[in-house]
Formats: C-alpha cells, structure tokens, sequence
C-alpha cells in the first residue's frame, strides 16, 4: 500500500529526437560535469551540453531536480545550491563531494564491504536518506551504486542525482536505470503500483552488487534484508525505509538474552524483598526506573518529551556486546515506538553516552534538534561525529576529553558553539558552519593536532581561550564581523606564525599571544588603531591592502 497522500503515479517519458529516435538520459549524454570554486568553496556544477540547452524538456528536467533538491536538508543527500540558465548555458550548482562513487569503491576496493562496521553504517545511513525523501513525498527510482557516494572524510553515504525523482509536484519521471529498476516501473500497466516499496527493491539490488563485488555472504541480518527488497511481490518487500532499518537491528538474540537477565532479576529480587533491610533499596531501585519509557534490545533507553507533539529523547545507551564491536557504534533512528504510539526522536539528553568506554560513533539522524550537556564527554574510543543540520543547541561539555574524536561536522543550525564542547580531543581540521555566530570559552581547546580552522562570515564573538594550546595551528582567519574576543584565544599555540584579523576595528583583549613575532595581517585603513591597541599593536602588524 501507498504511503503518498497523491493518488498520481510516475509517469515515464520517453525522450525522441527530431527522427524519432529515442534519446538516452544517461547523464554523459545530456549534461557536462566540472568542479569550479565560487568564494574559495568547490561546488559541482552539472551543465545541460550545448545540443540540449534549447530544449524546454531538458530544460525542466533540471529545474525539477533543482526544485526538489534545493527543499530537501539531509546530512546524507547532496545539497543543491542553485539553478542557473543564462547565456552560458543551463546548469546546476552542487555542492561538491570529496569522495568515490559506491561503483568505484565495488570495482577497486571492494573489501572495505567486508568489515561489518563499514556495511552497517553504509545502510543505516543510505535507508535514513531513503526513510527522510519518502516522510517528504519524494521517491528517488533510481537508487544505484553511480547515484550513491562514500566521502573520504568519516566514510560517510551522500545520495546524488534527483533527475529521476517523483513527487506530488513533480510527477513526470524521464526513464529509469534497468538493472536496479524493480518491475512495477518496467511494466507500464504496473506503474500506479509504484510507491515506497520501488525504491527498497532498488536497495536489495545496491546490497545485492555488494554481495557479489566482495564475493562474502553479508551478514545474515543484511543478507535478509537483501532478499526481502528483491522480493517481485511488493507486499514481501519491507513496508518503509523505517521498516527495513528495524530489519537490520540486532535485537534477535538480544531479547533472548535480556528475557533470561529479566527472569534471574525477579527471582533474585523475589527473594530479597522478602527481608525488611533490603526491601527499600528495592523499593528505590525500581522507582528510579521511570525514568524511562522503553527500552530497545539495541541498548537504547528512551523516554517521551510531550505526547502532544508526538516527541521523545535518548536517555542512555549501551552497547549490546561488550565483545561484538559492531555492537559499538550507536544508530538512533529518526522514529520510535513507544507504547504502540510513534515519537520524533528529537533530543539526547545530558550525559547519555557519557564516560562509556565502548562507544565509537554516534548516527544521530536529521530531525533531532539538542544535545545534552556533557552528552558523550570523556569517551574514550568515540572517532566520529555528524551533527545534522536540525541540532539547534548543544549543551556545554558536550564531547569534551575524547581522545581519539578526530572527525567532527558540525550542524549549520548552531548559533554557538558551546563551551568546551571539544576540549581535549584529536582534532586535526574544523569547519565552523555559517550561522555560528558565538565560539564559547575553550570550545576547541586542547586540540594539540589542530591545524586547519576555517571560520565562518556571520561569527561574532570568540571567547575565552577557544584555541588554548592547539599547538599545531599555524594560520587562522579571524572575520571581519567579529567585535569581540576574550583572552587567551591563542595562547599555547606554539607554531602559530599569521593571524589574519579582518576586523576594521582591534578587538579588546589583555593577553592573546605567547610571542610578539606572530604576524597580524589587519586591514591597511585599520593598521594605525591597531598599531596603538596595548595588545595587537605587540605583535608585528602587516597590512591588507584592498
């Protein structure tokens, strides 16, 4: 069954010629694609060939893709930055991805499919995208490994290409991939069939390339999930994206194993209530259990935030094998079940993961909007993380003392960045998001491989020691917008050389730097007030000109 309100179906165009000869839509035939920089960023530019330009059909294809894709937000979808149709032609501009096309990753290295980390973050993350375009009514049909990228940076999943895609705006689809096209879309009398389920057969084919590009069997949970997506009747094929993702949760042998603790608990617990000295720390043990609503065999507990809005947190989480290191990596799906009634996960609270030792990455999808004070502090094994572009605020000490944390994205949602929220980790390059307009005290202090900091236009103030003892920075950009900066912003910061402060006017601070031969590049109209500033005016003072 349908989960689209539209009762209008795909309908596949087929392309001719002047001489009625069908034309392929294989993107090297109809489109031109180059990166460029625009404002110092790379962006992928996909340009319609000359021979297609005038050609209104072609045309709208694009404008299509751009206006499903510019409404989307998922930090596993491309992002689509603008449309443009001027003399130089018809073009989309994308933001470009650092990384390999799952084809290319089948075709030269396909054994990083054979580390069981590796898969399971590729499909939670590859059906999170899929679950996110079906809850916005769009279907992607054509699902491939060319249309599916693996960053460099963290390994992580962006989906590309919306040519292909159906909505209730946009029903026209101009044609489909027939190898991973599953058969209501290659029977025309079946087309009104089509819905979630279309885009699942096409990930049983994804998963199904997979199996055979690293010649293993996938682990039995996912070779099952395989299995059911290929399945002809779409009713034997996963109801949703969500519904394929609990497929692949490893609560099976959990709840054998939770019923078994359950069981010996009653029994231990029967036998010491009966005895007055120990019947009211049971008595505590039990009530202090309320805080939590449910408890998932994956080691989630979550507790309802309002009933009204159909919403709820991740409390606490531990992994479900202390041996099993796939078990390590925590996956927070967008929705739970609660009661039999379904919340929007939109909130980790304080502490949830905090000083747990197993703990390597977090997947927190889009949708959640906060993160708890000191949510994962002193992790010691956590490596990763990818903040969603729906985290609005985040609490302070949030993933302080992690010492392997390396690889950090951040959410273009922040408006801070919180205090000391990654103190004392191993981060080696930061991109602070426009939007952030507030580095709080020693957010990034501590981080002795430090050396790549790209701050953004719309920062304002940076506090207190942000930068303290990053020892390997060696140049930053300070933009012009910031007024304000506490002290010791770079102190400790051994190897810096040039701080270019863009600011026309020095910002108050009484100790900034360990040594006066750090060059401060300042705008030339601003050189005179900084050169008499009791603090910028130590150091030596080099002109920007315009």
């Amino acid at each position: 069954m349908s989960l689209f309100i539209s009762h209008s179906m795909p309908a596949f165009r087929d392309y001719q010629d002047d001489n009625d000869n069908l034309l392929s839509l294989d993107e090297g035939y109809t489109a031109e694609v180059y990166v460029t920089k625009v404002n110092g960023r790379r962006q992928l530019v996909k340009k319609l060939k000359p021979e297609f330009a005038s050609d209104q059909r072609f045309i709208d294809l694009f404008r299509k893709e751009y206006e499903l894709g510019s409404s989307l937000n998922h930090p596993n979808l491309v992002v689509y930055r603008q449309f443009v149709q001027s003399a130089d032609g018809v073009m989309l501009m994308l933001d470009y991805i650092d990384g390999l096309t799952l084809q290319e990753i089948l075709d030269t290295a396909p054994d990083f499919f054979t580390i069981n980390e590796n898969i399971v973050k590729f499909v939670n993350q590859l059906l999170s995208c899929i679950a996110y375009l079906h809850e916005h009514q769009v279907l992607h049909l054509d699902i491939k490994p060319s249309n599916i990228m693996i960053t460099h940076l963290n390994a992580d999943v962006k989906v590309i290409d919306l040519g292909f895609s159906y909505s209730d705006t946009y029903v026209d689809t101009p044609g489909l991939s027939s190898a991973y096209a599953a058969p209501e879309q290659k029977d025309k009398t079946q087309h009104s069939l089509i819905d979630v389920r279309t885009d699942l057969y096409a990930v049983g084919r994804v998963l199904e390339d997979i199996e055979t590009a690293t010649g293993k069997k996938l682990p039995q949970d996912y070779h099952s999930l395989m299995t059911s997506c290929l399945e002809a009747d779409m009713d034997k094929r996963p109801a949703s994206a969500n519904a394929a993702l609990k497929m692949v949760r490893p609560a099976k042998k959990a709840v054998r194993i939770l019923s078994g603790i359950i069981i010996a608990m009653i029994l231990v617990v029967a036998g010491l209530f009966a005895h007055p000295t120990t019947r009211k720390p049971i008595l505590y043990a039990f009530s202090s259990m309320s805080r939590y609503d449910v408890y998932r065999p994956t080691g989630d507990h979550f507790r309802v935030l309002s009933e009204e809005d159909a919403t709820c947190e991740l409390v606490d989480w531990q992994p479900t094998s202390l041996t099993d290191k796939e078990s390590w990596n925590s996956v927070i799906y967008p929705v739970e079940e609660i009661n039999g009634k379904m919340y929007r996960v939109t909130t980790i609270a304080d502490k949830a993961y905090i000083k747990n030792k197993y703990l390597r990455s977090i997947y927190i999808p889009e949708g959640v909007e906060h993160i708890g004070n000191s949510v994962a502090a002193e992790c010691p094994n956590l490596s990763s993380l990818h903040l969603p572009n729906s985290v609005k605020t985040m609490g302070t000490q949030a993933f302080t003392r992690c010492p392997k944390l390396q690889s950090v994205v951040l959410s273009s949602g922040l408006k801070e960045i919180p205090e000391g929220a990654f103190a004392i980790c191993d981060l080696t390059h930061i991109r602070v998001p426009e939007g952030v307009e507030i580095l709080c005290k020693d957010c990034f202090a501590k981080n002795k491989n430090l050396k790549d900091v790209s701050l953004p236009k719309s920062l304002k103030k940076i506090d207190r020691g942000v930068f303290y003892k990053c020892e390997s920075l060696v140049e930053i950009t300070i933009p012009e917008n910031v007024t304000k900066m506490g002290d010791y912003v770079f102190l400790g910061c051994s190897k810096l050389t040039d701080v270019y402060n863009l600011a026309t006017v020095p910002q108050d601070a009484n100790e900034l730097f360990n040594s006066p031969k750090v060059r401060v590049h300042v705008p030339a109209a601003s050189l005179e007030a900084y050169k008499k500033h009791p603090v910028w005016g130590q150091q030596v003072l080099v002109p920007i000109e315009n």
